[in-house]
């Protein structure tokens, strides 16, 4: 059993929250790929897998949530509501001898800002 710590700093126009929370999962490493198990808050199952190029996080909702972090390109989600959204990645920073992964970046839809994200995810065994 592993805890997966994630703390995401959120910047929508001038408003900025901070959220961080706690998980118990799995962690495991197949294929040269860190995969992160856990459930959220909300019950759902969420798969974060990730290497030195791209981290994707997959949220198994009733509509399912998948977004894709590229160091190298910007990629395209669907959001429930929002419709396409893309995802321009700033910095992304994995640090396996940390146990610790680090990107930024912002969600944008048709060009335009909705938000900037901090995200940093940390994982240690218990």
């Amino acid at each position: 059993m592993f805890k997966i710590k994630i703390q995401n700093k959120i910047e929508i126009g001038k408003q900025v929250e901070v959220i961080e929370e706690d998980f118990g999962g799995e962690v495991k490493v197949i294929n040269g790929k860190v995969l992160l198990r856990y459930q959220n808050a909300n019950d759902e199952k969420v798969l974060i897998k990730f290497d030195d190029i791209e981290l994707s996080m997959t949220r198994y909702a009733n509509q399912p949530v998948i977004m894709r972090f590229n160091k190298l390109n910007e990629t395209v989600t669907s959001y429930e509501g929002l419709g396409l959204l893309s995802i321009m990645t700033t910095e992304y920073k994995p640090r396996l001898n940390e146990k610790c992964i680090a990107l930024s970046y912002q969600l944008l839809q048709n060009e335009t800002k909705i938000a900037h994200y901090q995200l940093e995810i940390n994982w240690k065994e218990i």
